[in-house]
């Protein structure tokens, strides 16, 4: 399940720099978890009443570029992962000029796999989605990730992902457009990929060269049927 909600940046939540300030940030991202039980029927008030609570352990995030003040953001949230007593969640914040930030939880775990087209939770503001960047200690991209991204042209991926998921970029036809790529799959993945999903780059007009992928440097061991078709 995934909650979504947008926001604008006040200047009571920013810094003497005019950015969103840590603080502020993490309430962000608290009250999105806080949505998300409220639409469960797990409101703070019913817990209370069970003698239950919520117990916020740790936060792991990682700042690229702190919104400032007046942008709008999404904030988006997500159960992804359970070990024995503890569950991880996922967040995302994607900024007023299209970047959709995505960076887990948990210590080098992977990206929740989607079943069909469409299914990520971003899939709907696909139309507003420029830059894609999946931040350090994410360890797969997902099957589906970023399907069908039409307008996204800028992919920034950690050096932590080992491994690209069936249909993950499938109809992202810009990727390749980013500056220093000039069409090739080299300037997008980083070295540390060990394995292409079935279809992870179908339909990627913008892709023209993956020879360098398969040099002597390169850390890749497999690539699964149409990759690249």
């Amino acid at each position: 399940m995934f909650t979504v909600y947008d926001s604008r940046v006040r200047y009571s939540q920013t810094d003497p720099k005019g950015q969103l300030s840590v603080k502020s940030l993490f309430d962000y991202l608290q009250d999105c978890c806080i949505f998300q039980s409220d639409d469960l029927g797990e409101t703070v008030s019913q817990l209370q009443e069970k003698n239950r609570a919520w117990l916020l352990a740790s936060w792991d995030v990682e700042i690229v570029r702190p919104p400032v003040r007046g942008e709008r953001i999404r904030i988006w949230t997500w159960p992804h992962y359970i070990k024995r007593f503890f569950a991880y969640r996922g967040h995302a914040v994607e900024t007023e000029d299209g970047t959709l930030e995505i960076k887990n939880s948990v210590l080098h775990e992977p990206m929740a796999d989607y079943e069909n087209p469409g299914d990520a939770p971003w899939y709907q503001y696909r139309d507003q989605i420029y830059t894609v960047r999946v931040g350090s200690q994410v360890s797969r991209v997902g099957n589906y990730a970023f399907y069908g991204l039409t307008k996204a042209w800028n992919f920034l991926i950690s050096s932590d992902v080992k491994e690209i998921g069936d249909h993950a970029f499938e109809g992202c036809v810009r990727l390749g457009d980013q500056p220093g790529c000039y069409g090739n799959v080299i300037g997008v993945l980083p070295g540390s990929v060990e394995k292409i999903g079935a279809y992870a780059f179908k339909d990627c007009t913008g892709i023209t060269s993956v020879y360098p992928l398969f040099n002597s440097t390169s850390n890749l061991k497999s690539v699964d049927v149409g990759a690249f078709s």
